[in-house]
């Protein structure tokens, strides 16, 4: 009997992971913006699918697939969805007035301005939430489980989630460096500046 449930959890598991993965690539691959909005629809996306996958795992109550699904999580969080976002940041701000003559005509310089801007709008977002995501997860198991070793185990695992909540927010910084220009510091203020006025609700 435990090794059938064993096998029946290692195709949960597999099959889990599997709709997970292709969930956040198609997220990632047929996002959307809202000319309103600062981020891409990749931010909820990514976020409704990661709840959902760890509050079924949640639901079967069994420790092995739990932890198994919050580290698949963790891993493409990071490798899918930061790296993606890490490339478009890293390859720099378009600078129209030095580098227009590699970078192509205007219009295609503005298509990439507004790439770069929603990835790292996207990696403020991602990293906000991922750390919603994480509180929200460890007082459920605290409730689920109680005080104890099972506790303890889900509750390191969870704790993967400040490290991705952490690599975005590197990719962020690491955008200060490579195009430090004035456009995008006083995009960055503006921008700043609507994050705070949402959390205060004064944001209309």
């Amino acid at each position: 009997m435990r090794m059938l449930q064993q096998e029946t959890m290692g195709h949960y598991i597999a099959l889990e992971t599997h709709f997970m993965k292709h969930s956040i690539s198609k997220a990632v691959s047929m996002e959307t913006k809202d000319k309103k909005s600062m981020v891409s629809s990749l931010v909820d996306d990514v976020c409704f699918v990661i709840q959902k996958i760890i509050n079924r795992s949640l639901n079967s109550k069994n420790i092995d697939a739990i932890c198994a699904m919050i580290n698949n999580s963790i891993s493409s969080l990071s490798v899918d969805v930061c790296g993606q976002l890490g490339g478009i940041v890293s390859s720099g701000y378009p600078n129209t007035s030095s580098y227009s003559w590699q970078q192509g005509p205007d219009d295609q310089v503005q298509l990439q301005k507004e790439k770069f801007f929603t990835a790292l709008n996207n990696c403020y977002g991602l990293a906000d939430n991922v750390n919603k995501l994480r509180k929200g997860f460890e007082l459920k198991c605290d409730k689920l489980f109680g005080k104890g070793p099972t506790l303890e185990k889900v509750i390191s695992c969870i704790h993967g989630f400040g490290d991705v909540h952490n690599d975005f927010k590197d990719v962020s910084y690491k955008s200060r460096v490579t195009c430090d220009t004035p456009e995008l510091r006083l995009f960055v203020v503006y921008f700043i500046t609507y994050v705070v006025s949402c959390a205060e609700g004064t944001h209309i």
